[in-house]
């Protein structure tokens, strides 16, 4: 039983029952509280009689955005990948890759500058 479980941003959170029965404790019943399977049912003795627990279970999954955020990673790194192996043996691909290296760190140099005028 997981309870209180709620999805966050990333994070879809379906199924389960937070309503499950809770048995309060009685020092006076030793056996209120007790578990027993019955048949194929998980049943608790609430001090009265026996109740059955639901079967229900919660399910954790990620949501399509980062479902699709993971997707696009991947394509991303693997074209990298691609890129740095054919560097290895290929002189003019290898020149390529450094100049788009240089060209990112200079654009992001710019736009650090860019920021910092905006906000002055």
């Amino acid at each position: 039983m997981i309870k209180g479980l709620t999805g966050t941003c990333g994070v879809t959170v379906s199924g389960g029952n937070t309503a499950l029965p809770y048995i309060n404790p009685n020092a006076n019943n030793p056996i209120q509280g007790m578990i027993r399977v019955n048949n194929a049912e998980l049943e608790v003795f609430n001090g009265t009689g026996w109740q059955q627990l639901p079967s229900s279970y919660a399910t954790v999954t990620l949501d399509q955005d980062i479902l699709e955020i993971i997707h696009w990673a991947r394509k991303k790194r693997d074209e990298e990948l691609e890129f740095e192996t054919l560097a290895k043996t290929n002189p003019t691909i290898n020149d390529l890759v450094s100049q788009i290296k240089e060209k990112q760190h200079q654009a992001k140099m710019i736009a650090t500058l860019i920021k910092k005028e905006e906000t002055v």
